[in-house]
């Protein structure tokens, strides 16, 4: 979509963006920034594996579930 104001269009997959909003009293933008510049992964763990993290909340985890009653 050239020229629709999306410089950032892939033809596959379209903007691939995200926007995130905050609102609040006395929020500092720079502290945020900084905030969320530190949860961005290196180049050596965009690299790696997604076994190579721990899943601290057990998502990667298999559930065996009962089967349901077809009555």
């Amino acid at each position: 979509m050239p020229g629709a104001g999306l410089e950032d269009w892939h033809p596959e997959y379209g903007d691939r963006g995200t926007i995130v909003a905050f609102t609040g009293d006395d929020l500092d933008a720079a502290e945020v920034a900084e905030l969320l510049n530190a949860c961005e992964l290196t180049e050596a763990e965009m690299a790696a594996s997604e076994d190579s993290f721990p899943d601290p909340f057990g998502l990667n985890q298999t559930a065996e579930t009962p089967e349901r009653s077809s009555s």
